[in-house]
């Protein structure tokens, strides 16, 4: 327990009519408690009418910890000559806005891909001095093709659309679609080029007033997911 900053040991007997406890971290005043974590433990034993001591007793330890380092910046750095595309050697910089326990911490724990995947790519991570920056070096092959998108169109995520039918069916042949196959569609409200209809088939759209569309031509109950490539990639 806290009381001005400082740790006490309290000692004291509840009756049944006390329960149950609260117990609540002291907060004092001007801490920031974004950074601030404290813990405490309680021992607790029963008393008979006597006030005799049970034999049995526990230990409860209570911990309040922070809720961790924010990301403050991602940047895809090029060590070499820039592509403006990922290549094996280029670097993914990521920012936080404090030090971290990077000795401990398992990279892939931290984050969780929402829209697309990380495909069959390597990295080797690297940390800074301080702890604050994590470096993922791509170290392996990159998958060039990008999971469903689950919201908006390619372009609104920095991607490019698939325009051919043998590239959209390789794409879904390597992200592990159910259905392998394209069926070619010009209908103006469906995604630009390679879609999925999702649970269902494989699409590609080949009319040019399709073009910048997402899921937004998706109907009710029936999503309409584009299939899309990183940009810079062969």
């Amino acid at each position: 327990l806290l009381t001005g900053g400082s740790p006490v040991s309290v000692s004291q007997t509840f009756t049944a009519l006390d329960l149950p406890l609260f117990f609540e971290p002291a907060r004092p005043s001007g801490v920031d408690v974004d950074s601030f974590a404290c813990q405490t433990s309680v021992s607790y034993a029963a008393l008979d009418s006597r006030g005799v001591e049970s034999p049995f007793s526990a230990l409860i330890s209570l911990v309040v910890k922070v809720a961790g380092p924010r990301v403050e910046k991602v940047e895809l750095v090029e060590p070499g000559l820039s592509d403006d595309g990922p290549d094996v050697g280029d670097i993914i910089a990521i920012t936080f806005d404090r030090p971290t326990n990077r000795a401990a911490l398992q990279w892939r724990d931290a984050f969780q891909v929402l829209d697309g995947s990380l495909g069959k790519t390597e990295f080797v991570p690297m940390w800074s001095d301080a702890g604050d920056v994590l470096m993922l070096q791509i170290a392996g092959q990159v998958d060039t093709y990008v999971g469903k998108i689950i919201s908006g169109s390619c372009g609104d995520h920095g991607l490019l659309p698939i325009l051919t039918l043998e590239e959209c069916e390789t794409a879904a042949y390597k992200i592990g679609l159910a259905d392998v196959t394209v069926t070619t569609t010009t209908e103006t409200e469906s995604p630009e080029g390679c879609w999925f209809l999702d649970g269902y088939s494989l699409y590609l759209n080949t009319n040019p007033a399709s073009q910048g569309k997402g899921t937004e031509t998706s109907t009710p109950g029936f999503p309409r997911l584009p299939i899309c490539t990183l940009p810079g990639l062969d």
